[in-house]
């Protein structure tokens, strides 16, 4: 009778042992407070609108401005779904937080008619967000250029430390935020940030010291 009535307390202990541990799966964590909050209102004049857009006369030629918005495409027959396109803005930043938005709203792949059954490359999709200096190539992540970005596949590239994992993957019909960090009392300073769909995306990720204090 002892040890029935022992191994019945065990058991009862056990239970609710894992009773407690259910609770505790089943409790969501604490949220982590956002470090990139909204800054407060500024009473200082705004440029004008319309003056800060895409800078077609720097932008490589296979770039397409669709009419009276600011939506882009790149030409996609004859050989040119191959090649890369690049755009930039006509306004750089030295100082202050901003966040681009990007929204990539359809993908082509359009495979080349070929003769006596030769076989064509597989055609692939790349985007990347991100910051350079002016002067240089259009294309980010140029490895003869001072470029900072993020790209499709969750790399966070730079000129010295080439590629590194630092978010999820990223495409059609994503929201993308790049929002890069430059007000030196944040605690953020000096980086940039991926958000998806209004999330954050992957931690802060420096800037390169030599891109610093320049426009970007």
């Amino acid at each position: 009778v002892l040890r029935r009535e022992v191994a019945e307390v065990e058991a009862n202990a056990e239970e609710k042992a894992e009773d407690v541990e259910m609770k505790d799966a089943g409790a969501k964590a604490p949220e982590a407070k956002e470090s990139e909050e909204d800054a407060p209102a500024d009473a200082r004049p705004k440029v004008a609108a319309g003056s800060v857009c895409i800078n077609m006369a720097e932008s490589t030629m296979n770039v397409l401005p669709v009419t009276d918005s600011s939506m882009l495409m790149t030409l996609t027959d004859g050989g040119c779904q191959y090649l890369l396109a690049g755009a930039r803005c006509t306004a750089g930043i030295k100082s202050g937080r901003y966040l681009l938005e990007v929204r990539v709203l359809e993908t082509h792949s359009r495979p080349e008619a070929t003769s006596m059954g030769a076989r064509m490359p597989a055609q692939r999709q790349l985007l990347r967000v991100g910051v350079m200096q002016r002067g240089g190539t259009p294309f980010l992540g140029d490895l003869d250029a001072n470029t900072a970005c993020f790209d499709a596949e969750g790399f966070y590239m730079t000129r010295s430390a080439l590629r590194k994992k630092a978010c999820p993957k990223f495409g059609r019909d994503a929201v993308i935020g790049l929002l890069v960090n430059l007000d030196a009392g944040s605690p953020n300073a000096n980086t940039m940030s991926v958000f998806l769909n209004g999330a954050r995306a992957c931690e802060p990720q420096a800037i390169p010291e030599d891109m610093l204090g320049k426009p970007l």
